[in-house]
């Protein structure tokens, strides 16, 4: 257990000096020392470790330059999908959709083109029939279906200029959710680095979001404990101290590369914690060897 303090402790130390580090990549970094430092030992008493880390996490950024006009939450707050969590001044944008959306719905001009096609085409009508009794020129007759036919290409023109200014709204809409940045998934947000009125531009890493309800196990496990797993099905897995109990958790991976050094393979490993409640980064080993350990 000596390389797993080392590792927890690495994890703290990076969180605290270095540069923000996704919990993911800390956890998966501090996994694979463990897990591989275990193996190395060459000491069958002692069992590869891995890290409970949120299957769901993410790192927000702006998609485009500005400066924050509000935020909605705080740190530590859960949020659904879709929440609007931090919004950037977006006055211009919203201005645009709404001009937009009124482009969009705008019907008047193809309504008195429809009706002008039909007109025509009554007119058209009834000059064919009279073309056919002799009782209307040839000439008639033919300026009637031009009549016609341009009235089909004014209600086309029209038609298509509402589809053009459809899009333009799709456009405009899809601008403004660039100074919007939405919740991707049910979560908690777990860090927030900004504040109302501060300059932000693309490059800038705002919120981190991340959901509780799964977590994702990575273990370097021997081939031979490997093999006995199968992907799909569930597996016990032992939830150390100092919660200590066993746990069922799903195998979602089994990495078909076998690391030459340490003779393991990665096994990734799924547990459903809506109901456990357990905090992320507890370690995880795996149940089934440690029965044959014992």
């Amino acid at each position: 257990m000596n390389y797993l303090k080392i590792a927890i402790a690495f994890i703290c130390v990076s969180a605290s000096t270095l540069a923000p580090m996704s919990i993911g990549t800390a956890a998966a970094q501090a996994v694979k020392a463990i897990s591989k430092k275990a193996i190395s030992t060459a000491s069958h008493n002692v069992r590869p470790y891995g890290l409970a880390v949120p299957k769901n996490q993410v790192t927000l950024q702006s998609a485009t330059d500005g400066h924050i006009a509000e935020i909605r939450f705080k740190e530590g707050d859960f949020v659904k999908q879709g929440d609007i969590v931090v919004a950037l001044d977006h006055r211009p944008a919203a201005a645009r959709l709404k001009i937009a959306k009124l482009e969009s719905e705008k019907t008047g001009v193809l309504d008195d083109a429809t009706a002008g096609l039909a007109v025509a085409q009554s007119n058209f009508d009834r000059m064919k029939s009279l073309f056919k009794q002799k009782a209307a020129a040839k000439q008639e007759y033919l300026e009637a279906g031009l009549r016609l036919d341009r009235a089909k290409a004014a209600v086309k023109i029209e038609r298509e200029q509402i589809a053009a200014n459809e899009a333009k709204f799709e456009l405009a809409a899809a601008e403004l959710e660039k100074y919007l940045l939405r919740a991707p998934f049910s979560g908690q947000i777990v860090q927030l680095q900004t504040e109302v009125g501060a300059s932000v531009s693309q490059s800038n890493k705002l919120i981190q979001i991340v959901s509780l309800d799964s977590y994702r196990v990575d273990l370097f496990l021997p081939v031979s404990t490997a093999s006995s797993l199968i992907v799909g099905q569930p597996t016990e897995v032992v939830v150390e101290s100092p919660y200590e109990q066993v746990v069922s958790a799903t195998v979602l991976f089994k990495s078909p590369i076998i690391e030459a050094a340490t003779g393991t393979t990665r096994v990734s490993l799924e547990i459903d914690n809506r109901e456990l409640k357990l905090p992320a980064g507890v370690t995880i080993s795996l149940a089934k060897q440690a029965k044959n350990e014992g």
